[in-house]
């Protein structure tokens, strides 16, 4: 007696599923069936930013408007360790700028893993 369930502890943490979708009538209900036609594994190549962008935020915290830098202050996301808040909320030009050049930097730091994932 064969189970789907049991299959998931053989399936690797990430896969890529090529799969069709049918729509089958019977007895005049409509039932959606789907068909798992192909499982791969996907491996990921995860590259973080070399700099915390909390912290990274906070040197730009000055250039908030008013409203947002007494609401940041008010929770203390501004004095904190890692301002993670920050990094969300700050849409300022000279950040931005800033977070594009570390992502070039980091980018062209870890060029040869890119390439080395994307290798055949």
């Amino acid at each position: 007696y064969f189970r789907h369930g049991d299959l998931l502890g053989q399936v690797p943490d990430r896969v890529d599923v090529a799969y069709r979708l049918e729509m089958n009538e019977w007895n005049h209900e409509k039932r959606l069936q789907l068909h798992v036609q192909d499982l791969r594994p996907v491996e990921l190549l995860v590259l973080r930013p070399s700099k915390d962008l909390g912290r990274l935020a906070a040197e730009y915290a000055e250039h908030l408007p008013g409203f947002l830098r007494f609401l940041v202050s008010g929770i203390g996301a501004r004095h904190s360790e890692s301002s993670d808040l920050l990094s969300y909320l700050l849409f300022e030009s000279a950040y931005i700028s800033r977070l594009i050049e570390l992502g070039e930097e980091d980018g062209e730091r870890n060029w040869p893993r890119v390439e080395a994932f994307l290798a055949p």
